[in-house]
């Protein structure tokens, strides 16, 4: 397993060379460079669904599964945009053209930003997600004997003080709170959701969480593991229509 990883990180680190090498000889990248990249994302993050959203589980949707990896071809399109885009300005801010030492140094640095720190942190969230994704459905199987559902958090000193003030919030299993309530509310967040039969909150028909847009997601329901993508947020109209001709290009 050790040579394995190994392997793909010396590939990915191969990759990676020749895409900044791209980058600064032409301001852009080959359309087979792209598509590498975007698969390496694709791979990671659809390796996150499956470990989020089993097969094995009893309820489990073959039709969702689809949807959520679709999700995620998306949001591996528009992050391969983003990263091009973030190198393309490391050479266009200062006003002057760096050398290629000074370029690659500071590309090395948005490199580790996208293919590390905040893949990571992506591979993460996408579990959580996917694994929402089963426990709802799964939960929307025994609504006739638990027909609520009960926000809960690890109780810890880590919780975020705005997500204290959701634990123990009870509402229906199917009311549209849960559409934008559902965790994780956030990145890295921990909370979770158990059924109850227990009478639901007081004034929940009423209750308006604050919750970011991003996190506003039940992707049991949207199929979506990021409803919103930041990194689409980011790019140009020429960049969005190249990652959306990106995701046609990998589907065929």
């Amino acid at each position: 397993k050790k040579t394995i990883q190994l392997n793909k990180t010396k590939n990915l680190s191969r990759l990676i060379d020749k895409y900044l090498r791209a980058i600064f000889d032409d301001r852009n990248v080959p359309a087979d460079l792209q598509q590498k990249l975007i698969d390496f994302y694709y791979k990671k993050l659809g390796k996150a669904v499956n470990i989020g959203y089993k097969k094995t589980l009893e309820f489990f949707d073959e039709a969702l599964a689809e949807s959520l990896k679709a999700n995620i071809l998306e949001f591996s399109t528009f992050k391969e945009a983003s990263f091009r885009t973030a190198l393309v300005e490391v050479i266009t801010d200062s006003g002057k053209l760096p050398t290629w030492s000074e370029f690659k140094i500071k590309a090395l640095e948005v490199s580790e930003l996208y293919n590390v720190n905040w893949l990571q942190t992506e591979y993460n969230q996408t579990i959580a997600t996917a694994n929402m994704a089963g426990k709802y459905r799964d939960f929307q199987e025994t609504a006739d004997v638990y027909p609520n559902l009960q926000y809960v958090t690890v109780g810890d000193a880590r919780v975020r003080d705005k997500h204290k003030k959701y634990d123990g919030f009870i509402a229906p299993i199917n009311h549209p709170i849960w559409n934008k309530l559902l965790p994780p509310q956030d990145w890295g967040c921990r909370c979770d959701i158990i059924p109850t039969d227990e009478a639901p909150t007081k004034g929940y028909e009423t209750f308006n969480p604050k919750t970011k847009a991003e996190f506003a997601n039940n992707p049991a329901i949207s199929g979506k593991v990021f409803k919103d993508s930041t990194y689409e947020a980011t790019l140009t109209d020429t960049f969005k229509k190249e990652a959306k001709n990106n995701v046609d290009k990998y589907k065929a």
